[in-house]
């Protein structure tokens, strides 16, 4: 089939198995001034004010907002009968040559990993499905990275109730042939790249010490920064100890008795909430001046999938066949 993107032939395939999560960068609002053919470009152009509107925004959040309609309207345009989970990521560099991002590829990472790691918190996908022919600079390698972090979420929180799930979550891997510029030919082939089966629950062994951090001396807030950090630290350092050892029945005894399993959504929401209000954004430039590290994310969510796992299976005291599982 003809067409200017390859997420057509990806829904296509798997729209009645799947949900579609569409990861852009915010380096979107940096509007692309030239002229071309093709359906992407009229609908580009068709919803052109809304990237004009969120390089006028006086705040983030409402340059998010915008971006994230401006994404749901291309699709829409694009004749996909679809409804995106749309996650608006932190760019770096000047891909636009006009506003200058400034960050680290982590943010990126981390930003991916909390909202999509929700989706795998809640649902017991069995299968992974990734595009990355359209991803541009850091993006192709972060977010495989980030597809054995989302795998092992899904089998800890999800493994002892959907029988599929024994097997390990299947990761699929797609890129389409390269376009070369200024080529006529509009017909190139979606490749699958890497099939392969994630069986096992990655632990971290090395946790990081801090949640979130300051890129800068002068910081509002700071008192709120150091409690968010001690509250993760007693979250995770513990039950991340008998997980990676692993000890069944100390985790046990630590997610079944303790309440930090509850606590990591709220430490979560508290640090992001934080890190989006220090996104400084004006006169062309938008400065991230706090960092979150996405394995501390990743042991957040870790710590609440086993304990959401342990909660709905076992009961206190545990026994031995508890155990065994």
């Amino acid at each position: 089939m003809d067409s200017c993107t390859s997420l057509t032939a990806i829904v296509r395939r798997f729209v009645n198995e799947a949900d579609i999560v569409l990861l852009a960068l915010d380096s979107l609002l940096d509007e692309y001034p030239k002229k071309g053919e093709g359906k992407c470009y009229e609908c580009y152009d068709s919803y052109r004010d809304l990237v004009k509107k969120s390089a006028n925004a006086k705040t983030y959040d409402e340059a998010l907002n915008t971006l994230k309609e401006f994404v749901k309207e291309f699709v829409k345009c694009l004749g996909l009968l679809i409804e995106p989970y749309v996650v608006i990521c932190p760019a770096v560099g000047s891909p636009g040559n006009i506003w200058r991002f400034i960050g680290h590829p982590t943010d990126f990472e981390a930003i991916a990993l909390y909202h999509i790691g929700k989706l795998c918190i809640e649902k017991p996908y069995t299968r992974l499905v990734l595009d990355l022919t359209h991803g541009v600079n850091f993006m192709p390698a972060v977010t495989l990275k980030l597809a054995e972090k989302l795998a092992s979420i899904i089998l800890a929180a999800h493994m002892g109730s959907v029988a599929s799930l024994e097997d390990g979550v299947e990761l699929y891997v797609y890129n389409s042939d390269p376009a070369s510029p200024g080529s006529t030919a509009n017909k190139l082939n979606t490749n699958r790249i890497m099939k392969d089966k994630i069986k096992t629950i990655t632990a971290p062994y090395d946790l990081p010490q801090r949640l979130i951090r300051h890129r800068t001396k002068e910081i509002e807030r700071a008192e709120e920064l150091r409690r968010i950090n001690e509250d993760y630290l007693k979250a995770v350092q513990l039950p991340l100890s008998v997980i990676y050892y692993p000890l069944p029945l100390a985790l046990c005894e630590t997610l079944l008795q303790n309440q930090a399993s509850q606590q990591t959504a709220k430490i979560m929401e508290e640090a992001f909430n934080l890190w989006y209000s220090h996104v400084k954004s004006g006169c062309g430039n938008i400065d991230r001046l706090l960092g979150i590290d996405p394995d501390s994310v990743y042991a957040l969510y870790l710590v609440e999938a086993f304990g959401r796992r342990l909660k709905a299976e076992v009961k206190y005291p545990p026994t031995v066949n508890d155990l065994k599982k």
